[in-house]
């Protein structure tokens, strides 16, 4: 990528920024590319997880609700418009959350998805899966997958981890939908 891209991304990523700031979402990822004469513009907003008390490292994180993505894609459009960092040239502008084939890189997307089954690939080689307990800005702690014997927990830094993702599933909620709610009687 060249200096002059990587400005233009920079800057296209601090109006974004500055325009969702205010919903209570970052901009997790970037990317501009041509198509045609047109410019695409694609952007993954997620919880800046500031809400979250001190210290909390287990509470599970809702997603990023659709109603959110829509009114940060109309304020995003509108900041981009009314500035002048695409010029006049017209562009597409794509505004998503990271979605379950997004990669686990940073210690916040390994916050966001505690209680989520993460398959890792580590720095020795070795494969791991099994559901998040705890993340914090140094490391997560993985404990078995549902389905398997409950084996004891393991902390893994994030220094050790090569590539992660979460493991789509579709018994884990079916599961959980015949246990008892709170607010219901027995």
């Amino acid at each position: 990528m060249s200096a002059a891209d990587r400005d233009l991304e920079g800057r296209v990523r601090r109006d974004a920024q500055t325009a969702v700031t205010a919903l209570g979402l970052l901009i997790d990822h970037l990317s501009i590319s041509r198509a045609g004469k047109r410019s695409l513009v694609r952007i993954a907003v997620d919880d800046d997880l500031s809400g979250l008390p001190a210290g909390d490292e287990a509470t599970p994180v809702p997603p990023v609700t659709l109603d959110a993505v829509a009114e940060a894609t109309a304020r995003i459009g509108a900041a981009l418009d009314d500035s002048d960092v695409l010029g006049q040239s017209p562009y597409v502008l794509e505004v998503t959350s990271p979605g379950t084939s997004s990669p686990l890189s940073l210690p916040r997307h390994f916050r966001r998805n505690v209680g989520r089954l993460v398959r890792l690939s580590l720095a020795d080689d070795t494969e791991v899966t099994g559901r998040i307990v705890r993340a914090d800005g140094s490391q997560l702690v993985i404990g078995a997958p549902a389905d398997q014997a409950r084996a004891a927990e393991r902390v893994i830094p994030y220094v050790h981890i090569r590539r992660a993702g979460v493991q789509v599933e579709f018994t884990h909620a079916q599961e959980n939908a015949h246990e008892p709610h709170d607010d219901q009687e027995d």
